[in-house]
């Protein structure tokens, strides 16, 4: 070296060019059906899950469909670098009206006429009054049976 010398370094921060993306799924009974979720057809995550490294602009968060509840509408997002973007997808359980009367009267029927859940066995419990027995059974899951109960599978208005 044939003089001093003065070495000086500057540093400057380094923006980031990547955010993420957090997604909750609602409600609770949809999660433990199974349902998920995944960003622009990717791999698909669980409610809470973070996942971060997603380049910044729109992202297009989709859901798994699950039998007996209605799948959430896709949401588009947008990742801020550095940012956690989040999104929640509500699923909805798709209900159907059960329907129950007595022909001719003399006993009971239960359940009473109401929502139920679609693809939901429900049982059904005929009561005959003091010297009645079951005749038959009509838009049950087994109508050739004349026993006291009987079973209706939920997959449309019944």
């Amino acid at each position: 070296m044939a003089a001093n010398k003065n070495v000086t370094v500057q540093f400057q921060a380094v923006q980031p060019t990547t955010g993420g993306l957090s997604v909750t799924i609602l409600p609770a009974a949809a999660v433990s059906a199974g349902a998920h979720w995944n960003v622009d057809g990717g791999a698909v995550q669980v409610s809470g899950a973070t996942v971060t490294g997603f380049p910044v602009g729109s992202h297009t968060v989709s859901f798994t469909g699950l039998s007996g509840w209605t799948t959430p509408i896709d949401q588009h997002v947008t990742v801020i670098a550095g940012q956690t973007a989040a999104a929640t997808g509500t699923y909805t359980r798709i209900q159907y009206t059960l329907t129950t009367s007595v022909v001719g009267g003399h006993g009971t029927l239960a359940p009473y006429t109401g929502p139920q859940n679609a693809n939901t066995m429900i049982t059904l419990t005929a009561t005959p009054d003091s010297g009645y027995q079951v005749k038959a059974w009509t838009g049950a899951d087994n109508d050739s049976v004349t026993t006291e109960t009987n079973t209706v599978t939920m997959a449309a208005n019944k």
